[in-house]
């Protein structure tokens, strides 16, 4: 837990410089954020299992029981060979991830000290256990600056994300999401009418055995005590008033018009599906990457300096009770060990 403490106070601490001339103290602190987040070991309920799969990457009984993306077992096939060693590749794929968060976030954010802080939450300690999810997440978290420029790029990094975590398709559908209006209807209506049909469709698939168990992992595998007044639904709704705000004023920008999309998308996933099953908050993953970027927009639009610091601290104090809200403080298995 000291390990987590320290990321934190030095990431908070580093959350009041946002300017070009304290960057190189940004870049430091990435650097131990990476190391730490790719030197962990055995961190997270998931560790044995995926360390299992590693080790019997050639059985195709433990292929089939486990049934990973094509692009994940490679993955564990290469490293395997080459190297014999779970933890060197948990090390390498936090390395990835880590390049991947710096790149993108100097494109997105003059304020990276903010980003810093926000990814605490928002990026690395989700993906502490969703280890092949957190390959897809950070290539779609660099993918989105290239969602108006270069769709082609945009495709293809997306795509080989959904080679190592189905949850994926997300991306890809995020893509019409963003750039279609009738898309946008579409895709809301069918989202509503699905929840409310969602007990009919999963009676009428038990005629049809194989499909109803793979609906049953998907949507009812890890049911969830979900409230429609939970934190994650007041999070959506004010910052949805937030971009309300900004278009009634025609002021917003595009990465911000971006991130209204994601934080949309992710309010309707809540609101219909999120009802269902826990995948829905692997889907939040995604989603969440617009609500980190929306408090640095945020940030981006108070002029008065006094009133940045009162944010930033706010902004600390936030992320803190989220984080030990989240924390399962009962599990050891998600404590810190190198």
């Amino acid at each position: 837990m000291l390990v987590y403490g320290v990321v934190f106070i030095v990431a908070g601490l580093n959350a009041f410089l946002n300017s070009k001339r304290t960057r190189h103290f940004s870049w430091i602190l990435c650097i131990f954020i990476i190391l730490i987040y790719s030197l962990r070991r055995n961190v997270g309920t998931d560790w044995p299992g995926y360390e299992f799969y590693f080790n019997n990457i050639t059985s195709n009984t433990v292929i089939e029981q486990y049934n990973f993306e094509y692009g994940y077992w490679l993955l564990n096939f290469i490293f395997n060979i080459f190297f014999g060693s779970y933890g060197v590749l948990v090390s390498a794929v936090g390395i990835f991830n880590g390049i991947l968060f710096w790149k993108a976030s100097k494109k997105y954010s003059s304020n990276i000290g903010i980003i810093m802080l926000l990814s605490l939450y928002y990026l690395f300690f989700p993906t502490l256990e969703a280890f092949r999810q957190s390959i897809t997440l950070f290539l779609f978290y660099f993918s989105i600056q290239f969602l108006q420029s270069n769709r082609n790029k945009y495709f293809i990094l997306n795509i080989l994300g959904l080679l190592f975590h189905s949850t994926g398709v997300f991306t890809l559908f995020f893509y019409f999401f963003y750039r279609y209006k009738i898309i946008k209807v579409l895709i809301v209506l069918s989202l509503l009418f699905f929840s409310l049909l969602e007990p009919y469709i999963n009676e009428a698939l038990k005629f049809f055995p194989m499909l109803h168990v793979k609906y049953e992992w998907y949507f009812h595998g890890a049911p969830v005590d979900n409230s429609i007044f939970n934190l994650k639904y007041l999070e959506y709704a004010i910052l949805l008033i937030y971009y309300f705000i900004l278009y009634r004023k025609q002021v917003i920008n595009q990465y911000e018009t971006l991130c209204f999309n994601l934080v949309s998308l992710g309010f309707i996933f809540q609101i219909t599906l999120g009802q269902i099953s826990e995948i829905i908050y692997r889907m939040a993953y995604y989603s969440d990457v617009g609500v980190l970027f929306t408090y640095a927009f945020i940030y981006d639009r108070i002029r008065s300096r006094s009133l940045k610091f009162i944010y930033i601290i706010f902004l600390i104090i936030y992320l803190f009770l989220r984080l030990y809200r989240a924390f399962p403080t009962d599990n050891p298995s998600l404590f810190y060990s190198f």
